[in-house]
C-alpha cells in the first residue's frame, strides 16, 4: 500500500528525489550558542555565508584567521533530498 506522503509527493509531481552533495555548518559546531545551520554547494559559500551570520547575528565585524581555521575545520560533507 502507497503511504499518505509518497501519494501527495506523486500528485504534486514530487514522487523522484535526488541527493545532492553540499557542504554544511553548524554555528554551533565552533562553540557558538546558537543553533544555526549554513548550507552550501563548497567551503567558499559556506564561509561567505558563516561570515554574514557571524555579522548579523552575532554582531562581529570580522572574523580573524583562528577562527577562520576553526569554521573551515568544522565545514563537512552532507547530503540534501530534493524533490
Amino acid at each position: 500500500m502507497t503511504s499518505l506522503i509518497a501519494k501527495i509527493r506523486k500528485w504534486l509531481g514530487m514522487g523522484k528525489s535526488e541527493e545532492v552533495p553540499m557542504k554544511q555548518l553548524r554555528c554551533s559546531d565552533v562553540g557558538f550558542d546558537c543553533q544555526h545551520m549554513i548550507q552550501g554547494e563548497d567551503e567558499q559559500e559556506v564561509m561567505s555565508k558563516a561570515a554574514d551570520h557571524a555579522r548579523e547575528a552575532h554582531g562581529m565585524t570580522e572574523i580573524d584567521e583562528k577562527t577562520g581555521q576553526k569554521l573551515r575545520s568544522s565545514i563537512h560533507d552532507a547530503v540534501q533530498r530534493r524533490y
